[in-house]
């Protein structure tokens, strides 16, 4: 297993199923450490060997076991593995000026720093919708943003 705190995704991999009776399905178990919350993906297709879990949720560990169950129902399963939380920090608002006569707001903030980064507000997406002013450097260590 691998686990990536810069992305926040575990990659799981296991050996391909050879056993005597007919496969029916890997089963990856995902148990949120400390708590009674456990999910379960179930993968009918047996060339699958791998599974990239990409929800995870920052500052939570998680166990997993991966089982392998056949058509007869037996099922077996895998010694635990951990993963531990991605740290996640806030994002420092540097300056923030409104201007009511325009009826707008201009920000700048800091570079995010953590795992798992899907974007803020002011991305591409929002700069095709024209909500975001022309000011962002690529690849600067600031954004800025114009909202209104």
């Amino acid at each position: 297993m691998a686990f990536d705190p810069t992305t926040g995704t575990a990659t799981l991999s296991w050996s391909a199923y050879q056993g005597q009776q007919p496969f029916a399905a890997y089963w990856v178990l995902r148990h949120v450490a400390e708590s009674t919350v456990e999910d379960t993906f179930k993968l009918t297709d047996s060339s699958l060997t791998s599974r990239v879990d990409t929800e995870l949720a920052p500052n939570t560990a998680y166990l997993y076991r991966v089982g392998v169950v056949n058509t007869s129902g037996f099922a077996v399963f895998s010694e635990e593995k951990s993963i531990p939380g991605y740290p996640v920090g806030p994002v420092v608002l540097l300056v923030a000026q409104a201007d009511a006569q325009a009826g707008m707001a201009r920000l700048r903030w800091g570079r995010f720093e953590g795992g798992a980064f899907r974007g803020l507000p002011g991305g591409a997406a929002d700069r095709r919708r024209g909500r975001v002013c022309g000011y962002c450097p690529a690849g600067g260590p600031e954004r800025h943003g114009v909202y209104g």
